[in-house]
């Protein structure tokens, strides 16, 4: 359990890119999400489509 916990935080403070499960809670204008995993997904940074903007 504490290889999971350190595992955890690793990819909560290195990863570029973070995926979150969780619980979505929503009630009235507020929404928390609860997470229950953080995944690393620092890997799969190349492959994201992402149209440039110039903004003048």
């Amino acid at each position: 359990m504490a290889s999971n916990r350190k595992a955890q935080k690793k990819a909560y403070l290195t990863s570029k890119i973070l995926k979150v499960k969780g619980i979505l809670e929503r009630e009235g204008e507020v929404t928390h999400v609860i997470a229950g995993r953080l995944i690393d997904m620092t890997e799969h940074l190349g492959e994201l489509k992402v149209q440039s903007r110039e903004f003048h």
